[in-house]
């Protein structure tokens, strides 16, 4: 097992100790692949090391107590899991997703074109953290190699490598370099480029570089301070065009300015403190605070509590409302009630391949003849000629939703829901957010 690295190094140890150790350990293992099925690969990574550790100290009876604990333990929470899937009604969900949706995501994940793009952006999801992936990788591997043989630790030069580590030291912090591999391998390799999936990457990479006494955290933190500090006074430009050497076509930025230097985030931490805050005065708080509001899949939390408000005025239940594009599901919960369509970010699956999307236009169609109303996000509306609404207060982000008939919407020759009369706009009239009534006269 991997974090029970005591028995490796005791020759001795009992077969049931190995095996309770690694039972466990494949326990966590498959809770974790069930929030994240990617997660094999860095357990995979991790569980190789430790087996040439046990099979050094114990044989082959190590070697298998080690590989049947992992191996069990992980089935027990897949069973259980699936088990859950069959009895709770979701079976054939699973199968779907896995047989008609993954393969496509699949296919654009291994695209080589994408694949290129993920690998020239590794180190640019958060800068200046990401940089130190080109230190911490032959760090990584480097330290792997010392915890099997213990090479460096002989030989390089004690101000660079922590060479005072014994053998129980240096197989500890061997664990932390396999997981960071695992993980960053499998983010390169089998996930899009979102920054969400690169956030425990830099975890990993403070890990690594801590087994060696660098403190590459305090480091990174007094830079980032420099740095802001400079942007704000304007004596540095942190733009990638400024920085020809620099190839960060993901973030375009060098360093980020950290809020602490600017003057209005200090303002917030006051108001952060005020209770008693009615619900819309809370929502207009946090939605003040969002650094998300430039993504069109970031709801408007203002303008969508003012959507509910009005759907409850009108007296909908469970299965009367379909929330369409990719940024208004989140009012199923301001409404406490379940929705018409079982797709949440509908412009995210219907952009995996062209006949997922024709499946849920089909399945929106189905829903609409019993639901009552969709709500619609105009600023998530990819068309090609944008016609600014005359009481918009962000014309560029909006269009007029009054389609010529005939119109071929997406190429599919359909314009659900934008068909439907519009019965209510947010933002008093001049908002993002749209209800459509889907039985008007009902």
């Amino acid at each position: 097992g991997e974090t029970a690295t005591p028995v490796a190094d005791a020759p001795g140890s009992p077969g049931g100790l190995v095996f309770r150790s690694a039972f466990l350990q494949g326990l966590l293992w498959g809770m974790a692949v069930w929030i994240k099925p990617h997660v094999m690969i860095p357990a995979a990574l991790v569980w190789l090391a430790t087996s040439f550790l046990f099979y050094q100290r114990g044989g082959w009876r190590g070697f298998l107590a080690d590989f049947l604990g992992n191996l069990l333990g992980g089935a027990l929470l897949g069973a259980l899991g699936l088990a859950y899937l069959r009895f709770s009604g979701s079976w054939e969900a699973f199968l779907e997703v896995n047989e008609f949706w993954n393969p496509s995501y699949l296919d654009r994940v291994f695209d080589w074109s994408e694949i290129r793009h993920r690998a020239r952006h590794q180190d640019a999801y958060f800068p200046p953290w990401s940089y130190f992936h080109w230190l911490a990788m032959p760090l990584a591997f480097a330290t792997v190699l010392d915890g099997f043989t213990g090479w460096l630790s002989r030989w390089m030069s004690g101000w660079l490598w922590n060479t005072a580590a014994d053998r129980r030291q240096r197989l500890a912090r061997l664990f932390p370099a396999a997981l960071y591999l695992g993980w960053t391998l499998q983010a390169a390799a089998l996930q899009r480029e979102f920054h969400y999936v690169h956030v425990a990457e830099i975890f990993l990479i403070l890990n690594v570089a801590a087994c060696q006494r660098w403190a590459v955290g305090f480091l990174t933190i007094a830079v980032l301070l420099v740095a802001s500090v400079l942007i704000a006074n304007g004596w540095f430009d942190n733009k990638v065009d400024r920085w020809p050497g620099v190839v960060l076509g993901h973030d375009p930025i060098v360093s980020p300015r950290h809020p602490i230097t600017k003057g209005t985030e200090w303002v917030k931490w006051r108001d952060a403190w005020r209770f008693g805050l009615s619900k819309e005065e809370s929502l207009a708080r946090m939605w003040s605070y969002s650094r998300a509001g430039g993504l069109e899949a970031a709801p408007d939390w203002v303008e969508l509590n003012e959507i509910a408000g009005e759907l409850v005025r009108r007296g909908v239940k469970d299965g009367d409302v379909i929330a369409w594009n990719d940024s208004t599901h989140p009012i199923f919960l301001l409404l406490k009630q379940k929705p018409a369509l079982r797709y949440m970010h509908v412009r995210t699956f219907q952009l995996i391949g062209k006949e997922h999307e024709k499946r849920i236009f089909d399945d929106a169609k189905e829903a609409a003849k019993t639901a009552r109303f969709v709500v619609s996000d105009l600023r998530c509306l990819w068309i090609n000629e944008r016609v600014p609404y005359p009481n918009s207060r962000h014309d560029e982000d909006y269009v007029v939703i009054l389609p010529p008939p005939g119109l071929d919407f997406g190429g599919n020759g359909v314009w659900f829901p934008y068909e439907r009369p519009v019965v209510y706009r947010s933002g008093h009239g001049a908002g993002r957010y749209l209800i459509h009534d889907l039985q008007p006269g009902k």
